[in-house]
């Protein structure tokens, strides 16, 4: 009896791309029927909803389904469909809330807008209250081609004006004074500026006995109310050269 070759068995295909194009359709060819066979057995044993869908490496498209491919795509849609719809939800709630923020932001940078502008206009009117209309052009033009007349036309314009902050000063000054001092850095500079002809000293080297009405009644000499001395002193001193 002559004996034959031994027998390998059954050898396990390595599981890679198979690098030749035509072997690669033809192998497809073969294999997606026997999955879509696969599947009908599945699908029979079981009772199981099958679907399969394939693409070819030409990208045609080989699909399977039982009892078809639709029912059971669509009964897949209506089960993942409310997950993706709450998603959806989400995000059109924030963008809803975004927009709404945005929305209120503007509208309160629009009514800061418009107080500022009705702010800009009454200091406007205040303005044009104490000077006329030709005042203003005559601050910000050079001087120096001036006529004569011109010039003393601009030289009265300019007291006007002066007399204007002199008396809103010491309006201010005196309204303060019972309730908030000033700080003596702004009293000496106050004096400095030359409101009068007749204020020569500035305030800062004046002494406490030529002050009158608000140290009476106060010793001078304690410590503890040199800081109010010096305040009314200073304030007193203001109001007095603004008088003068």
């Amino acid at each position: 009896m002559v004996k034959g070759k031994p027998s390998m068995g059954r050898q396990k295909i390595e599981m890679k791309q198979i690098e030749s194009k035509e072997a690669r359709q033809v192998c497809f060819s073969k294999r997606h029927q026997g999955l879509f066979k696969k599947a009908s057995d599945l699908s029979i044993l079981c009772g199981a909803m099958v679907a399969i869908v394939a693409f070819s490496p030409t990208g045609r498209p080989f699909s399977f389904g039982s009892p078809s491919f639709r029912v059971v795509i669509d009964r897949f849609l209506t089960l993942i469909s409310p997950a993706t719809s709450d998603e959806s939800c989400d995000a059109s709630s924030r963008e809803a809330n975004i927009k709404h923020q945005m929305s209120l932001e503007c509208s309160e940078l629009g009514q800061m807008i418009e107080v500022e502008k009705e702010r800009k206009e009454r200091l406007k009117e205040m303005i044009e209250c104490h000077m006329d209309s030709h005042t203003m052009p005559l601050l910000t033009t050079n001087a120096y081609p001036l006529v004569l007349d011109e010039l003393q036309e601009f030289h009265k314009k300019l007291q006007t004006i002066q007399d204007v902050i002199k008396e809103k000063i010491k309006k201010v000054l005196q309204e303060q004074l019972p309730t908030r001092p000033y700080p003596l850095t702004f009293m000496d500079l106050a004096s400095r500026y030359q409101l009068d002809e007749k204020i020569t000293t500035p305030i800062s080297s004046m002494s406490l006995n030529s002050i009158h009405g608000l140290t009476g009644g106060v010793n001078v000499n304690d410590s503890s109310t040199n800081g109010i001395h010096a305040i009314g002193t200073s304030m007193s001193c203001a109001i007095d050269q603004l008088d003068g």
